[in-house]
C-alpha cells in the first residue's frame, strides 16, 4: 500500500498533525519572545538520601535560570555573563568533571 494523506492504513479519515494551528514557528516565536524559565533541582538520592525510597524522588531546589528574549541569562534573577562569575562557573564544572 503506498502512503495516502489524510487517511489511515485501512482507509479511514485521519485528523491532520497541525490540529488547530498546531505549535509550529509563529507559536514557538511567541512563546520565547517572553523567555524561557527553567526550574532546577537535584533528586535527595543523588546527595545519599533515602536511596531506593519513595522520598528520595524528592528534589532540592537549586533555583530557575531564564533566558530573556533578548538572550540574557539570568540564574535566581542575576545575570550570568559577568566574567568572573563565569569563569568561577568553569572552573566548578572542572572541578566536577575531575571528581574533585
Amino acid at each position: 500500500m503506498t502512503y495516502q494523506p489524510g487517511v489511515d492504513v485501512d482507509g479511514n479519515p485521519v485528523a491532520p498533525a497541525d490540529l488547530d494551528g498546531g505549535y509550529g514557528a509563529r507559536a514557538a516565536e511567541r512563546a520565547l519572545g517572553r523567555g524561557i524559565t527553567i526550574d532546577l533541582g537535584l533528586p535527595l538520592e543523588r546527595f545519599g538520601y533515602f536511596k531506593d525510597q519513595p522520598l528520595g524522588a524528592a528534589e532540592v531546589d537549586l533555583g530557575q535560570v531564564t533566558i530573556a528574549a533578548d538572550g540574557t541569562v539570568t540564574w535566581n534573577g542575576e545575570r550570568l555573563d559577568d566574567p568572573a562569575r563565569n569563569a568561577i562557573a568553569a572552573a566548578c564544572a572542572r572541578l566536577e568533571r575531575e571528581g574533585r
